[in-house]
C-alpha cells in the first residue's frame, strides 16, 4: 500500500513538473513604436524638382506639448505626386529611423489618409508581405481647389482584412495609433 501511494505521488509529481516545463511562454505584443516626427514629402511626378513637405513634430507625444507643424511648398490642383513618408525618434541623438522598425514589421502597421474638404485622393504603393498596403509610399492626385484638413495615421495590429481597410477605410481596422498627425492644407488653382 506504501508502495502504491509513493509510486502514485512520484506521478503526480512527475506530471506537474513536466506540464510546467512544456508550457509556451505567452506572447507579448510589441508596444508602439515611440515617433516624435513624421515627414511627407510629395514629389511632382512631371517636374520631380517641385516638391511639397509637411512635416509634424511632437516630442511628448499627444497631450501635453501641442506639436509643430510646418509646410514647405504648395500643393498645385490637377497635379499627381508621388508621396512617401519619413517617420523620425528624435528623442535620440542622433535621431532614430523607425521607417526601419515599420519596414520588419509591415503586416502589424498600416497608414490612413483621412481628408476633411480638401480634395486630395490618396492610393498605397507600397505592401507589405502578405500583399496587403503599408503606406510609407503613395500616389497623390490634388484635385480641384480646395482647403481643409489632412490627418495621417499609423495603426498598429489593425486588422487589414477588415472590409474597407485595404482601400484606405480606417472604420474597421481597429488596432492602436502608433502616430496621428494633422495638417492645415490647401490645393491651390
Amino acid at each position: 500500500m506504501k508502495k502504491a501511494l509513493l509510486l502514485a505521488g512520484v506521478l503526480v509529481a512527475n506530471s506537474v513538473i513536466f506540464t510546467s516545463c512544456t508550457k509556451e511562454k505567452p506572447v507579448v505584443p510589441k508596444e508602439n513604436e515611440l515617433i516624435t516626427t513624421l515627414i511627407l514629402t510629395l514629389r511632382n511626378e512631371a517636374v520631380p524638382s517641385d516638391s511639397v513637405v509637411l512635416r509634424f513634430f511632437d516630442i511628448d507625444g499627444m497631450g501635453g506639448i501641442p506639436p509643430v507643424v510646418s509646410q514647405e511648398g504648395e500643393i498645385r490642383a490637377g497635379t499627381l505626386y508621388n508621396g512617401f513618408i519619413t517617420l523620425l525618434d528624435e528623442t535620440q541623438d542622433p535621431p532614430g529611423d523607425v521607417n526601419a522598425d515599420i519596414l520588419a514589421t509591415d503586416v502589424d502597421h498600416q497608414f490612413f489618409y483621412l481628408t476633411d474638404g480638401v480634395d486630395l485622393e490618396f492610393t498605397y504603393r507600397d505592401f507589405d508581405r502578405n500583399g496587403r498596403p503599408l503606406g510609407l509610399r503613395m500616389e497623390v492626385k490634388a484635385g480641384t481647389p480646395s482647403a481643409g484638413r489632412l490627418t495621417i495615421i499609423l495603426r498598429h495590429y489593425p486588422d487589414k482584412a477588415a472590409p474597407g481597410v485595404s482601400a484606405g477605410d480606417i472604420t474597421n481596422a481597429g488596432g492602436s495609433t502608433d502616430i496621428q498627425a494633422d495638417f492645415d492644407v490647401e490645393v491651390l488653382p
